[in-house]
């Protein structure tokens, strides 16, 4: 198998330098681990190219290249992973689908600026049938896996609401959280509103066409046949801490994920030993606490990254794969583009379907 890694900024390559974080915490280092056949690197910056090179260290054939159109003429990768900045990601994968060898791509989040540039990525790639995944990580944390990826494990009853918090612009770091209410639901979305005032563009420092990516908070409307839920999103100024957990309102029970994905609490609904006739919520203690180098009800914690590129190089394999396709991430975008155009036109409730398909938002 011969892979190629787009763009060696912090999750192309320079998270592997992180020596906090769990390794290998970048598209070329899990790559390097789990051995492919080739390995090519691409970045407009020279200076990008030589540290990651010297990381390669367990493949037996790797390149470094300045050029896209080039590496893919000359290298013919089996699998893409795409993680150059948001504006660059139709052309970028427009020029990657023009080479027979490809087989899938991984493109960072979020999967475009705009609807109509998301539309162009994907019909790109289903015409020459290539398998697209956008990285929305925690659809390969088996910390989420375990709760929204088979639905076994859930407290009992119907989804009633969903708390999410995190920090950060909306397009860049709050599609997570979209995408994960997206997941949790298995609803589509039908309407949203933001609230608050849009806080800190993430965009700066050089001219920008189009509108700036702010942290915004808001909440989102799902209706299916037999339950409506509202996901509110809390975002608001960005903080000095990192911070992503949510909170999920069952209707006899509640389950939150908080510790930026290490801790999980589960809540079941219990006659009251307070009030008659009425229950409250009761944690399970000492059932679901974990961390990051634990296991998880019997499900050792893996890197999530390192899962999304191991199932995508074996899909078809007898591997499951829970990530995000790119009609899921279209979704997930649409969403988001939704949440800004609210927050751009006094706070007001907008319909999915009323965002305008060329509406963007810059993001890096």
């Amino acid at each position: 198998m011969r892979a190629a890694v787009i763009g060696l900024g912090r999750v192309g390559y320079e998270f592997c330098e992180d020596k906090k974080r769990e390794q290998p915490a970048s598209h070329v280092a899990c790559y390097n681990q789990l051995g492919v056949d080739a390995l090519a690197v691409v970045d407009v910056d020279v200076n990008k190219l030589p540290p990651a090179m010297a990381s390669i260290n367990s493949v037996p054939s790797k390149r470094a290249y300045m050029n896209v159109a080039e590496m893919m003429l000359e290298f013919r990768p089996h699998i893409v992973s795409v993680c150059t900045p948001t504006s660059t990601h139709r052309d970028v994968v427009l020029e990657v689908v023009k080479h027979e060898s490809v087989k899938a791509i991984l493109l960072e989040k979020p999967i475009a600026q705009s609807l109509k540039e998301a539309d162009e990525i994907i019909d790109a790639c289903g015409k020459k049938h290539i398998r697209l995944w956008v990285n929305y990580a925690r659809r390969w944390d088996p910390v989420y896996v375990k709760w929204f990826g088979d639905r076994a494990s859930e407290p009992s009853g119907e989804i009633k609401a969903i708390i999410g918090h995190h920090h950060g612009p909306l397009l860049r770091t709050g599609t997570h959280m979209l995408d994960l209410f997206n997941w949790i639901t298995k609803d589509s979305p039908i309407s949203v509103q933001a609230f608050g005032t849009p806080r800190e563009n993430y965009v700066t420092g050089y001219d920008v066409i189009g509108n700036l990516d702010y942290n915004i908070s808001g909440c989102v409307s799902y209706a299916s046949r037999d339950n409506d839920v509202e996901a509110v999103l809390y975002s608001g100024e960005s903080k000095s801490y990192l911070l992503f957990e949510v909170d999920i309102f069952f209707e006899k029970g509640r389950l939150r994920i908080t510790d930026n994905g290490g801790t999980t609490e589960v809540f079941r609904s219990w006659p009251s030993d307070r009030y008659t006739g009425l229950e409250e919520l009761v944690e399970e203690l000492g059932l679901m606490s974990t961390s990051f180098n634990h296991a998880l009800g019997g499900i050792p914690y893996k890197n999530p990254l390192l899962n999304a590129i191991n199932q995508t190089l074996h899909l078809g394999q007898g591997f499951a794969h829970h990530g995000c396709s790119g009609l899921e991430a279209r979704e997930t975008l649409h969403v988001a583009l939704a949440l800004h155009y609210s927050a751009m036109n006094n706070n007001m409730r907008v319909r999915l379907q009323d965002v305008p398909r060329d509406y963007a938002v810059r993001s890096q």
